[in-house]
């Protein structure tokens, strides 16, 4: 049985903000921070300012 898997997250900034609209304000911070490629801790640092 083949399952049907979500498309490939678009490249293009227009579709990452119209994906963002959908996330809380938290959730948009991480996601920003996750894409300048910080790692875990770095995010943590950044969030508590």
């Amino acid at each position: 049985m083949v399952q049907e898997s979500e498309p490939a997250p678009s490249a293009t900034d227009g579709a990452l903000l119209e994906k963002l609209e959908l996330l809380s304000r938290r959730e948009q911070e991480v996601a920003l921070l996750v894409r300048k490629q910080l790692t875990n801790k770095e995010i943590a640092q950044e969030l508590v300012l």
